[in-house]
């Protein structure tokens, strides 16, 4: 068992010593340097969006508010409508209850 762990611990060292750690510049660069205009087109971009967004947002928002204010005024109609029919039953009642009897 303890051959093993040196065989084991030989071979370690030996491949410890064919790997290097890596370094930055065996990645790459990490870090780009920005120009202003980048930052300008991104903010363009993103202006673009919201606005686009907003205008998108504000089409649905009217329509919606178009079609409550029909319905609003087709509910006023139809209780008109029935108000005045109530009134008319009304009468109707009134009017039945003030004449006599007929008889037949």
């Amino acid at each position: 068992m303890r051959v093993s762990q040196r065989r084991f611990e030989e071979l370690a060292r030996q491949q410890q010593g064919q790997l290097s750690p890596p370094t930055f510049a065996s990645i790459g660069p990490i870090r780009r340097k920005h120009s202003l205009r980048d930052f300008a087109i991104i903010g363009f971009g993103l202006t673009l969006a919201v606005l686009v967004a907003g205008g998108v947002l504000g089409y649905v928002n009217v329509r919606h508010l178009a079609t409550n204010e029909q319905q609003v005024a087709h509910t006023r109609e139809v209780i008109l409508k029935l108000e005045a029919l109530l009134s008319t039953v009304k009468d109707a009642e009134t009017g039945a209850a003030g004449l006599p009897a007929r008889s037949g």
